[in-house]
């Protein structure tokens, strides 16, 4: 399977994501395990990249594979997260309650706009 820079664009890759791509791959790339390991280095996302390539049986193996390592990710930062979560709620309170009488407004928009659309015949 050959990826290009437009394929990515075209399933909304991050505009970071795919600068680093073009600028490794100019001409794209087809999928290799020495590919993977580089976009690994450039720190490319590969979980968006199966998320959005990989059909539903192919998605399954790659979850199973990857299940076991993140298992152990998820362990490894469980409490730097914890440590995160403290020390930035204070904060998020704060902006939830500064934010709260806008976000409120913004749904509602939303909520008459798509009302709006789903009346077009």
């Amino acid at each position: 399977m050959k990826i290009t820079q437009e394929m990515l664009t075209e399933k909304n890759a991050c505009q970071s994501q795919v600068d680093i791509f073009k600028a490794e791959w100019p001409e794209g790339v087809e999928i290799r395990l020495d590919v993977l390991y580089r976009a690994v280095e450039l720190k490319l996302d590969l979980d968006w990249f199966a998320i959005n390539f990989l059909k539903a049986p192919a998605w399954k193996v790659y979850e199973e594979a990857t299940a076991p390592a993140w298992k152990v990710y998820e362990e490894a930062t469980a409490s730097a997260w914890k440590v995160y979560e403290e020390a930035t709620a204070p904060a998020w309170k704060v902006y939830e309650e500064a934010t709260a009488s806008a976000l409120k407004a913004y749904e509602e928009a939303t909520a008459s706009a798509l009302y709006s659309a789903l009346q077009i015949k």
